[in-house]
């Protein structure tokens, strides 16, 4: 904690403030270490920290609450009663009295009560926006912070194991969200930064739809986005579980899931682009969709090498053939199966597969010095190609720590680069409206050579947990 107090220090000197106020109870956690989920603060009222460069370092907290929690060595605990007022009277008679000390705070986290009554203290208007300062300050995290996060993922591990055994046909979704949260807290979960979501089917194409009564169905994506909290701090990963059409969980025509994706390999240390499967050749990627060759000076159509036979044009994109009066789907070979098409189930394959190979993509790109907008233009520029006709999320990508959602957020327009011992989590994702939302995330630990991926459970339940093909 001494070291985090020096470290906010050279940045209030860096930024000329001489008095630091944090009222948002994860700042106030950040700079103290006082940290509850027992009660709200609109039932014990609120805290505050004040910290300045004479060395004051102070932790208000509304009576008797003070009496149950002892500050780190060296942070003075201040007691108030009286609400926002008394808060405000209590702050006032502990800040500077020279003007020309510059005070700041995190004026997002004042309320307006709290506000209005340090504007008769003579102080609301006098405070200097540290939201920012703040937010860098926690953006890299100590090695005490990255065991309490891999701590944290390691149950959201656990909850997605539990819902990869609970996700099956017929059962609803609130059921698997109830037997996900269950084992978390079993393991040791205090609480978690959002309600956990479950999303199948159509209610997947909605990127914040909770869970609900919903059962779920065979042939549907299933969206598992969940978090944990370990003293504070908050993980944050998804994915995304498909049941194959007629029916089974995890289990039933598993050989058939595994084979679609175990085709895709790591080749020569490069992934294969699995849309396309490019490969290079002369220095120059062929178009692997259509191999194509010039064979006696004219382009012979790439894909299945069609030939004109008997007067009959064979249908190029799939080698089709008329049998018995019934057309084989094109883009798989696919067959009509006790009345079902079979298509639709092979997108949603297509996509899930195309959507991890970018997570796996972005990973490789995630290096220090890297400017997390280029991050996030590699990203969308990727899921656009993979369907332009799909609904990307507002968010792709965000800092993880005392919150699960945090600064910095992966924007276009983000002024940060990458640095060691940030925590980001990546979250690539597309949502076709009234059908299906595929969303894949996992968290990633910035080390100097690159990033690391903290999570462990495979991006797909198809392969082997830990298999270098599911995550990193």
């Amino acid at each position: 904690m001494r070291k985090r107090i020096q470290q906010v220090k050279a940045a209030m000197a860096a930024h000329g403030i001489h008095t630091l106020l944090t009222f948002d109870p994860k700042n106030v956690n950040y700079l103290t270490g006082f940290h509850t989920t027992a009660r709200p603060i609109w039932q014990i009222g609120r805290t505050a920290c004040l910290l300045s460069a004479d060395g004051t370092w102070r932790l208000f907290l509304p009576a008797p609450w003070d009496r149950e929690y002892a500050p780190s060595p060296g942070c003075e605990t201040v007691s108030y009663t009286g609400g926002d007022e008394g808060l405000a009277r209590a702050l006032c008679g502990h800040l500077p009295t020279d003007s020309r000390k510059r005070t700041a705070g995190d004026l997002d986290a004042v309320p307006a009560p709290l506000y209005r009554a340090l504007n008769r203290c003579g102080w609301g208007d006098q405070l200097t926006d540290a939201r920012l300062l703040l937010a860098r300050c926690r953006m890299i995290k100590s090695p005490a912070e990255i065991e309490l996060l891999e701590q944290a993922v390691r149950l959201i591990d656990l909850g997605l194991k539990t819902a990869g055994e609970a996700v099956a046909e017929g059962a609803a979704e609130q059921e698997v969200q109830a037997r996900v949260d269950a084992a978390m807290t079993l393991a040791g979960s205090q609480g978690c930064g959002f309600t956990t979501k479950v999303i199948s089917g159509p209610n997947g194409s909605h990127p914040h739809h909770v869970a609900g009564p919903r059962k779920i169905t065979a042939g549907s994506a299933v969206i598992v986005d969940l978090s944990a909290s370990v003293s504070g701090y908050e993980s944050d990963s998804a994915r995304t579980f498909l049941l194959p059409p007629g029916g089974g969980g995890g289990g039933e025509r598993g050989d058939e899931i595994r084979a679609t994706y175990g085709g895709r390999r790591e080749m020569n240390g490069e992934a294969r682009a699995a849309y396309a499967g490019r490969r290079e050749m002369n220095g120059e990627a062929w178009a692997a969709y259509a191999e194509r060759q010039e064979i006696n000076g004219e382009a012979r159509a790439a894909y299945a090498g069609r030939q004109e036979v008997n007067g009959g044009a064979w249908a190029a994109y799939a080698g089709r053939q008329e049998v018995n009066g019934g057309a084989w789907a094109a883009y798989a070979g696919r067959q009509e199966i006790n009345g079902g098409a079979r298509a639709a189930y092979h997108e949603l394959l297509e996509m899930h597969h195309g959507i991890t190979e970018l997570l796996l993509s972005a990973g490789k790109r995630m290096k220090p010095g890297t400017p997390i907008r280029e991050l996030h233009d590699f990203l969308r520029a990727e899921l656009t190609r993979l369907n332009p006709a799909a609904v990307q999320a507002g968010t792709i990508g965000h800092g993880v720590g005392l919150r699960a959602h945090e600064y910095p957020d992966l924007t276009g327009d983000c002024p940060e680069l990458l640095a060691e011992n940030m925590v980001l989590a990546v979250e690539p994702a597309l949502y076709v409206p009234g059908r299906y939302g595929i969303r894949i995330e996992n968290m990633f630990h910035i080390g100097p050579e690159g990033a690391a991926a903290m999570n462990r459970y495979p991006l797909n339940r198809y392969d082997r947990e830990g298999d270098d093909d599911g995550n990193l």
